[in-house]
């Protein structure tokens, strides 16, 4: 069913959908929507480059009002268009995915600035601002998985995603 409101808060999404499983059968369905609506393109770096990041939040009933929510986020990569040659809607969509990826790292550092009360900009996107509960809410932990790539001609894409990877976690591990 549609729902304007994320059940993991007072968020408001349009077009949010949110669903109800009870079997394998419920969970294979919903993540062939998932797939479906999954948005890729070919670019001069990749066949398949995510153009959208993709957020599955799982709500799991608990003990009154507080439910379990485990939130699966596939982050698209950061992209430098100039290699990618990204022109047109996939050049719209490297800016708003690198947008993004800033605002959340700029949330993260924030988090992490145990040194002065500083402001967490988590307005800043709409990622950000749908997982602000899971970035620093009361008993929120947060894992990072970085995806890099073994092939030499990607070694600057990977160091650059190890770089993010391990300013982050120097940043949480010290945070709030």
């Amino acid at each position: 069913d549609s729902a304007s409101s994320s059940p993991f808060g007072s968020m408001r999404v349009p077009g949010l959908r949110s669903r109800k499983v009870r079997s394998l059968a419920d969970v294979e369905g919903a993540l062939r929507c998932v797939r479906e609506n999954r948005h890729v393109s070919a670019t001069a770096l990749n066949e398949r480059s995510s153009r959208s990041h993709c957020v599955l939040s799982l709500s799991f009933g608990g003990a009154g009002d507080c439910p379990g929510v485990l939130h699966i986020v596939d982050l698209a990569g950061s992209e430098r268009t100039k290699i990618s040659q990204a022109e047109g809607q996939q050049l719209k969509e490297a800016n708003c995915i690198n947008r993004s990826l800033s605002s959340l790292a700029d949330v993260l550092y924030a988090l992490g600035d145990v040194s002065i009360t500083t402001h967490v900009p988590y307005r800043n996107s709409k990622l950000t601002y749908l997982l602000q509960d899971a970035l620093g809410g009361v008993g929120c932990k947060t894992f990072l998985f970085a995806q890099v790539s073994p092939d030499p001609a990607d070694a600057h894409e990977s160091y650059s995603t190890l770089t993010f990877a391990s300013r982050v976690a120097s940043s949480v591990q010290k945070g709030r």
